[in-house]
């Protein structure tokens, strides 16, 4: 098992696509917990900076997060059978755009996702928007979001997410 894991720390650390984080630290997913939107490394209760990866042989389905300061950060894949079926990259909201979130809703905690999904007429890009709060926008609010912030990374879908930190209350929209 110890050698399982090292070959998948080693190809994953050899993949082109692992975006750069201050540490090079690997750890399995059990090695963390969540909590409040944060990603927390269970030996110290710090939150953590690195990379988490799993594997679960039953299904052979295989991802890698990046986080930096327990906020996911860089570039991320999930695998099934060895087959990228999704990837893409977290990276900073727009200053414009925190701003704006925060006079809405009080919340600056927002995460951007530029990311694909294999379909089988290949792959689809998307947009989404992870806002942590308990404000709802309107339909309106959504639509002006997705017009002056998302459109311009010119993903096929967009969508934006609101969650309440423990991410199982959501309220989504999405955008062709």
């Amino acid at each position: 098992m110890r050698s399982l894991l090292l070959l998948c720390v080693l190809f994953v650390s050899c993949h082109p696509t692992v975006a750069p984080v201050t540490s090079a630290t690997y750890v399995a997913e059990s090695e963390v917990f969540y909590k409040d939107g944060i990603t927390w490394l269970k030996k110290t209760g710090k939150p953590f900076t690195g990379v988490v990866i799993a594997r679960y042989e039953n299904d052979g389905v295989f991802y890698k997060l990046s986080y930096q300061d327990g906020v996911r950060k860089g570039d991320w894949y999930i695998k099934v059978n060895r087959r990228a079926t999704e990837e893409g990259t977290y990276i900073d909201c727009d200053p414009d755009l925190v701003a704006f979130i925060k006079k809405e809703t009080g919340s600056d905690s927002c995460t951007l996702n530029l990311w694909r999904e294999a379909w089988r007429e290949g792959f689809n890009n998307f947009v989404t928007l992870e806002i942590k709060s308990h404000v709802v926008f309107d339909d309106d609010t959504f639509f002006l979001i997705y017009t002056k912030y998302l459109k311009k990374y010119k993903g096929r879908y967009a969508q934006i997410i609101i969650y309440d930190g423990n991410l199982t209350s959501r309220v989504a929209r999405s955008f062709p």
